[in-house]
């Protein structure tokens, strides 16, 4: 099967297909043709948001769950009033060079 065609069964574009190959979800026969059945076996092993399948690309989470912080942890994550201070600064100097005064 050629490319354009494969394509076509997929209703993907040519660039879809070359990446496909690229990624080696594309088998080519020895004469240089897509194998389309061993190509459409490898293409449904990929996750199933690839696939355009609904429901979430990440794992739901609350069924996962947030991830464990000690104290120490968010104690790091906390903003000091120097940072702040700093933030709005870098702030201003952004906006002052976007009105074209830096």
């Amino acid at each position: 099967m050629t490319r354009r065609e494969f394509a076509r069964r997929h209703r993907v574009s040519l660039l879809t297909v070359t990446r496909w190959k690229q990624s080696g979800y594309i088998e080519m026969t020895r004469d240089g043709r897509i194998d389309a059945e061993r190509s459409d076996a490898l293409l449904a092993q990929r996750p199933r948001w690839y696939r355009g399948d609904e429901g979430p690309a990440w794992p739901d989470a609350s069924v996962v769950g947030p991830p464990e912080l000690d104290e120490e942890a968010l104690r790091s994550l906390e903003i000091t009033e120097e940072m702040s201070r700093e933030m709005a600064a870098d702030w201003e100097r952004v906006c002052a060079y976007m009105r074209g005064e830096g």
